[in-house]
């Protein structure tokens, strides 16, 4: 009978089950909750995704209201190169590398109409 272990390094876990002493590592990443806790960290590609769900932009306050409902008022966010942003630090940050594009108060994903002018 396998057996599942987590560990933890930092805010990441990998998941490996043991089948008769050789391991087999089943997903890596960050930790899945259903419900994030305060010192949760949220990876800046979760960010891209909403904002790509939207190709004509999502306004920056719903945006904003968006990532609260769903990570928490007091998730700080990383990415491969950086940790522990808030939610503008992030924004300005993916923005400054072509990630996303903030115009007039809204946010829109790379590669739209108004991320080329």
């Amino acid at each position: 009978m396998p057996m599942r272990h987590a560990l933890k390094f930092g805010h990441y876990v990998i998941t490996v089950w043991i089948f008769r002493s050789a391991c087999l590592t089943v997903k890596e990443g960050i930790s899945p909750s259903p419900t994030m806790s305060p010192s949760a960290t949220v990876t800046g590609l979760e960010i891209i995704d909403i904002v790509a769900a939207y190709p004509d932009g999502i306004r920056l306050s719903q945006l904003s209201e968006t990532v609260i409902k769903r990570f928490g008022a007091t998730t700080t966010f990383h990415t491969s190169s950086r940790l522990g942003l808030d939610f503008d630090d992030l924004l300005v940050f993916l923005e400054a590398r072509n990630k996303l594009r903030i115009f007039r108060g809204v946010v829109f994903p790379s590669g739209s109409a108004v991320s080329k002018s």
